[in-house]
């Protein structure tokens, strides 16, 4: 995960932080969730399950805040039981939240030797 990245959850679920986002009215946040669980998560980006809920938390506190703003979910490598209780998940943050946008692995080079690194297919 990048520094960038990490920095965005480890603040985005702090109140301060995002309520600096909600002074831009033509503002959308896109957050972009890596797996439906916090064990895909960590299998797709290295980084610690824990990580996973950051990402949770930042949807939460963008709502709370009124920041307009939108999950996606890498779900290529998540099975339909995990994504079934994501969607349920999200749901109880925004009822939209549901029908998140589902994104596509991109393989690129960097991408291809990390799912095979970590046996993903």
């Amino acid at each position: 995960m990048s520094r960038v990245a990490r920095k965005f959850l480890e603040k985005g679920y702090t109140k301060v932080y995002i309520l600096k986002y909600s002074f831009f009215p033509n503002l959308y946040v896109r957050v972009s969730l890596k797996g439906a669980c916090p064990e895909d998560f960590a299998r797709l980006t290295g980084a610690k399950p824990e990580g996973f809920t950051l990402q949770i938390k930042a949807l939460e506190s963008l709502v709370r805040a009124g920041v307009d703003c939108f999950p996606a979910v890498m779900t290529d490598f998540s099975s339909q039981d995990r994504i079934v209780a994501l969607r349920q998940q999200l749901t109880e943050i925004r009822p939209d939240f549901a029908n998140f946008e589902e994104e596509e692995s991109i393989l690129y080079p960097f991408v291809v030797d990390h799912l095979q690194e970590t046996g993903l297919k």
